[in-house]
């Protein structure tokens, strides 16, 4: 995940790994990190009105139906930052 949020914003990477599995990971994790429940309230608001990300058209931003821009965009961008990592073998 490190790499994408050079090219793209932490909530556009939740919606598309999915604001449903992002809350399962965050009910696990927070109460060891972080007392705070805005974030899991405000997920668990989205999550009741079917708004899971890329997989439902909407999460935090809206997706048209079969619109893959925006993932085609994050994959042109990360291969030109690749490129600047050479591989040495």
């Amino acid at each position: 995940m490190g790499i994408r949020l050079a090219v793209i914003g932490p909530l556009q990477a939740m919606d598309m790994g999915g604001l449903d599995l992002i809350y399962k990971g965050m009910k696990i994790l927070y109460p060891l990190i972080d007392r705070s429940l805005d974030i899991q309230n405000l997920l668990k608001e989205k999550i009741e009105r079917k708004e899971l990300g890329i997989k439902t058209g909407k999460g935090f931003f809206q997706y048209p139906q079969q619109n893959h821009l925006p993932l085609k965009e994050r994959d042109k961008k990360l291969l030109s930052l690749l490129t600047l990592f050479p591989v040495k073998e």
